[in-house]
């Protein structure tokens, strides 16, 4: 086989590289568009980051010293090669390679040589790491048969087993308005996940599918049996529904702790709890110590209703006791009976006064309060009440006045009778000119018949 040039060479390689990555964009192509189904979503920028080059090449070299050798380059696409591993088969020496030469594996990203012919009854293989960007190891060619070179073909991919893109169509083509999915895996039951304008499901179950709900919202819904949130109003609302769309309960279970700004929720509901707790106690302490303060209030109510009962019968008990003699004047001995009201209780007291000498008096008297005794607290207020005491009568004592009262009463009498015995005459003469008068004015008698008495 004739060397080809390094022009060739470069074009084999570039046709190659260009195959692998028009079918490579095909099947990025097709995912990105089937992510842009589901809307969008992301507004920012895209930036692919994955590792771009347009691709590797083989070129042949002749050393210094003379003979040849196969180098490994790496061009980027700004067209600038790099060599990236000098002398892929060290001890041949190689006079051509060829596209039939190498396989790549772009599910790997592994890079397979196989060694010239050399002579030798085993050719190997030699394995280059993309990601690693070196050779990993050689693999012995065997079962070949006798004299025979193998040629690489590269194993096809079956894109249809990982990714297609459809749509629903009526007259079998597709255009921009048809509906459209992507679908990963093999189609019908085998498919592994489908992308779609709703969103995406796996194994024939939803994961992540949008619905627009009665007050024309749309709904994020998350799984078969959804978790679903919803912006409505400023409100991002979320909740759970069952296969039949009815509301749930969401559970966090299995160690999971819902946090609120970073703040547990079950952790601020357990104290919470333990804090109501220790309220209640409380309360119930407080009820109970509000309950005996009643009862004290009760109990010292009545208290002071007993005191100012007790209070009113010492009132009446004083007023009857004040209704008592305490100095006889007039005679050696006396006594009395009283009676005491205030404020609806009532008593009666009874007592005596003596005259022990001109300057010496003795009084005595007690008293009792009708109603009964009043009790308050561990106390009570006695019914009865008494009093006792004497008078001294000091300094020069005045002669006593009861003769000489008597002498000029019964004068005065005198002059009272004599004053009446006068102004009875006196009336009767005014009489008798008034009976004059009267019969003068009828013409009974003569002027000069009329007489004057006078009183001697």
């Amino acid at each position: 086989m004739q060397a080809p040039t390094k022009k060739g060479v470069y074009g084999l390689v570039i046709a190659k590289l260009k195959k692998m990555l028009k079918r490579s964009l095909a099947t990025a192509g097709a995912i990105l568009l089937g992510a842009t189904a589901l809307g969008n979503a992301a507004k920012a920028q895209s930036i692919d980051a994955a590792k771009r080059n347009l691709g590797y090449f083989v070129t042949n070299v002749t050393p210094p010293g003379g003979g040849n050798r196969l180098d490994l380059y790496k061009m980027g696409l700004d067209g600038v090669a790099e060599q990236v591993h000098e002398d892929i088969f060290p001890g041949d020496n190689p006079q051509s390679f060829s596209a039939s030469d190498y396989t790549v594996n772009t599910k790997t990203g592994k890079i397979y040589f196989v060694e010239p012919p050399s002579g030798g009854e085993t050719r190997t293989i030699k394995v280059w790491d993309i990601k690693e960007e070196k050779f990993e190891q050689d693999i012995d060619i065997e079962g070949l048969p006798i004299g025979g070179s193998p040629m690489f073909i590269e194993y096809p991919t079956i894109l249809d087993e990982l990714v297609q893109k459809q749509c629903t169509s009526s007259d079998g083509s597709c255009s921009s308005d048809d509906p459209t999915k992507v679908i990963l895996g093999s189609n019908g039951s085998n498919s592994v996940a489908v992308i779609d304008e709703e969103g995406l499901s796996v194994g024939g179950k939803s994961i992540v599918r949008r619905e627009i709900n009665a007050d024309g919202e749309e709904e994020l819904h998350i799984g078969e049996n959804s978790l679903v949130t919803v912006e409505s109003d400023g409100v991002q609302k979320l909740y759970a529904t069952d296969a039949e769309g009815n509301k749930i309960p969401i559970n966090i279970t299995e160690g999971s702790d819902l946090q609120i700004n970073g703040v547990s929720v079950q952790g601020q509901l357990d104290q919470h709890t333990t804090d109501i707790q220790s309220n209640t106690a409380a309360i119930n302490d407080n009820k109970a110590a509000i309950k005996n303060n009643s009862k004290a209030i009760d109990n010292l109510e009545e208290d002071v209703n007993a005191l100012g009962s007790g209070v009113a019968g010492a009132a009446a008990l004083s007023a009857a006791l004040s209704a008592l003699p305490t100095v006889s004047d007039d005679a050696p001995f006396s006594c009395g009976v009283g009676t005491g009201g205030y404020s609806s209780r009532y008593a009666m007291g009874v007592g005596c006064a003596a005259r022990l000498n001109k300057r010496l008096s003795f009084n005595a008297g007690g008293s009792v309060l009708f109603g009964g005794a009043s009790d308050y607290g561990n106390g009570s207020l006695d019914t009865v009440a008494g009093r006792a005491g004497f008078v001294f009568k000091l300094g020069q004592l005045a002669p006593s006045s009861t003769g000489d009262s008597n002498a000029q009463l019964q004068s005065k009498l005198k002059q009272v009778e004599n004053h009446n015995a006068e102004m009875a005459y006196q009336l009767e003469s005014l009489q008798q000119r008034l009976n004059q008068l009267e019969a003068l004015a009828s013409g009974l008698l003569k002027p000069e018949a009329v007489a004057t008495s006078v009183m001697p």
